[in-house]
């Protein structure tokens, strides 16, 4: 697990959907691929104008033992 000092600017490669995560009243599956450190991030911690993150793909899971989004919902909240 890692954490970003917020807000923090990131480059998005592709989202897929996975464990569905709840946070302050809101609930998601989908799950950002970061591939500058390497693993996924809920899109609830993902601030844009446009949730559906224009122009990112949506694709299927990467295979086994890749780095996969999680499954479970044990989300880490980035500083405001």
């Amino acid at each position: 697990m890692a954490s970003l000092p917020g807000p923090t600017s990131v480059r998005v490669a592709r989202r897929v959907h996975g464990g569905l995560v709840e946070y302050d009243g809101y609930s998601n599956d989908a799950w950002s691929y970061l591939p500058d450190h390497g693993g996924y991030v809920s899109d609830l911690f993902i601030h844009v104008d446009d949730a559906r993150l224009p122009g990112v793909p949506t694709c299927r899971p990467p295979r086994p033992g890749a780095a996969d989004p999680p499954r479970g919902s044990d989300p880490v909240p980035h500083a405001p």
